[in-house]
């Protein structure tokens, strides 16, 4: 069966698949961005650009240490904020929550979701094993759009926007540009939709259209 919501893109090198990347981040009012090291390349595009945006931006996920280098906010902060190319009340990140997880502190992340605009675009990652965010086999905890994960071999937690959540976005683009991602991608084209992977289940679920964007070195 053809998943008939997915439109491929093929990009014969990296800086074509920067540049479209950046224009449809232009284009968006608010864009949600996977953590990890998928759009290294995109946000040092941003900080070297220099351009103030008034955008909205929505972190997918993190990781709840205490640790700052570990966090996706310490790239995005490092790149973006601290140079006033987003302000920080663009930015909605899980910072409230700190090093741990309570009620009270959940209570106040919902708040400032509820507040904040809807995002009208994604720009996600896959891993390895095909996870996207921080969704994992390993569920600990299910808040309304929120999931509690631990991955294996990680002595922290993560926290991440859920399908049900990410589903609903106008346009989602997901992104492979490392050759290492070879059998993911594999699995992507191939249409293997009975896959419980989650980056699969994305494509099968999503309201709209999705866009899968690959460089050649990926294949």
């Amino acid at each position: 069966m053809k998943l008939k919501k997915l439109k491929v893109v093929e990009f014969n090198s990296e800086k074509k698949l920067l540049l479209k990347c950046y224009a449809d981040f232009y284009k968006s009012k608010t864009t949600l961005i996977s953590g990890g090291n998928t759009f290294n390349f995109f946000l040092k595009y941003l900080y070297k650009k220099n351009i103030k945006y008034k955008k909205n931006l929505i972190l997918f996920d993190e990781r709840i240490s205490n640790l700052r280098k570990e966090k996706n906010f310490y790239k995005l902060n490092k790149y973006l904020i601290n140079k006033n190319i987003l302000k920080t009340d663009n930015f909605l990140n899980f910072e409230v929550l700190k090093d741990k997880v309570n009620i009270n502190r959940i209570n106040l992340l919902k708040k400032k979701i509820s507040n904040f605009p809807e995002a009208d675009m994604a720009l996600i990652g896959v891993g390895n094993d095909g996870h996207i965010g921080s969704i994992f086999p390993n569920i600990k905890k299910r808040y309304k759009n929120l999931l509690i994960c631990k991955n294996k071999g990680e002595k922290f937690n993560r926290i991440s926007f859920d399908l049900n959540y990410v589903k609903k976005i106008k346009k989602i683009i997901i992104v492979i540009r490392d050759k290492n991602k070879k059998n993911i991608l594999k699995k992507i084209l191939s249409n293997a939709h009975k896959s419980e992977l989650p980056v699969l289940k994305l494509i099968k679920i999503a309201s709209n259209k999705i866009y899968l964007y690959y460089t050649k070195n990926s294949t």
